[in-house]
């Protein structure tokens, strides 16, 4: 009671029936029959474990032993378990993620609803006849009543929706294509910083501490106000900073300008303007990383228009919910079962 150890005393009452000749017990709302552990517990229990918080303190604050922690977990566990009768929602959000040793694949698979936010269900493998074997227990009426998925740049996920989800509609998530795109243009300031490393030690050093402002978008850098930065003589600002950067080397401002304007088309969720600047950043000097990215989004153009159509449908919650996994495998200093980490 309140977190404090406490005994209820109750005796067994048995009747006898006379029309039967059976015996039996009567029953109570506050304890199952054959057991010692009262219902509240369990559900405070529940609630616990629902919460970033390893099973032996859970069962040390309730006063019970963690066998009987884990038992009830695996209990929960099997009750709230998706079945093939349960419906699915209408968007979804696929996603992968790290999980045990004992799995097959190197990734394990969770998927949840992109509206409520809710977990559907985990699998221990992502690849796609795992997944296959898995979706094909629910019916096709099923799945065609799925309108949207929201997945990363993974073919074999865009393999599996094809197949399986004939009407669904597949959302690239915007995370994935912005990383790509400031990934490439990092990189790329990387490799001009090198070779300045034995040219020109200054340069190597404004091109090493001053990356954060490359990434940044440039109606966001500041023009107006001047200030004192380390490695240059006199004030800058944030926009005439960048561009004596970029005039350091040809390649690293048309990467910049490219990657910019890609990312200017996604915040405004402008298709027509996207399509002209991918075919456009052919005729560029740009670097093979951004022109790669380039190729890519251009193979997955139908599914980005979708992302610009559902702009708030994202694969947003579903990271989220892959970080609150890393925490609870650090504060359980980590799995070796994936079943008990499911």
């Amino acid at each position: 009671m309140f977190e404090r150890p406490a005994y209820l005393k109750l005796k067994k009452q048995r009747f006898y029936c006379k029309a039967c000749q059976q015996t039996f017990t009567a029953q109570t709302p506050y304890i199952q029959p054959r057991c010692t552990i009262s219902n509240e517990v369990k559900r405070m229990m529940t609630r616990k474990l629902s919460k970033v918080i390893s099973e032996k303190d859970v069962a040390e604050s309730l006063c019970v032993s963690h066998s009987t922690v884990h038992r009830h977990l695996k209990e929960v566990s099997d009750s709230v378990k998706t079945q093939a009768h349960h419906v699915l929602p209408e968007h979804l959000a696929f996603d992968e993620f790290k999980s045990t040793k004992d799995v097959e694949g190197a990734m394990s698979f969770i998927y949840c609803d992109s509206v409520t936010h809710d977990i559907i269900d985990i699998l221990p493998d992502r690849r796609k006849h795992k997944l296959e074997a898995y979706f094909l227990k629910f019916s096709r009426k099923q799945r065609e009543r799925v309108k949207t998925i929201s997945i990363d740049m993974f073919p074999p996920y865009i393999a599996l929706i094809q197949d399986l989800f004939p009407h669904t509609e597949m959302i690239i998530d915007r995370f994935h294509i912005v990383q790509a795109i400031n990934r490439e243009i990092n990189r790329c300031r990387v490799q001009v910083m090198n070779g300045f490393r034995t040219k020109d030690r200054p340069q190597y050093n404004k091109l090493k501490r001053y990356w954060k402002l490359l990434l940044k978008a440039p109606l966001d850098l500041d023009r107006m106000i001047y200030q004192s930065y380390g490695l240059f003589k006199s004030w800058q600002s944030q926009y005439s900073l960048v561009q004596y950067l970029l005039g350091l080397d040809e390649r690293l401002k048309e990467t910049y300008e490219t990657g910019h304007r890609l990312l200017s088309a996604l915040k405004a969720n402008d298709i027509q303007q996207l399509q002209f600047i991918l075919q456009d950043s052919k005729t560029k000097d740009i670097s093979q990383g951004l022109k790669r990215v380039i190729q890519t989004l251009i193979k997955y153009l139908p599914y980005i228009s979708n992302t610009m159509r559902y702009p708030h449908l994202t694969n947003g919650p579903i990271e989220g919910i892959n970080n609150k996994i890393k925490l609870i495998k650090r504060v359980s200093y980590g799995y070796r079962n994936f079943w008990n980490f499911r």
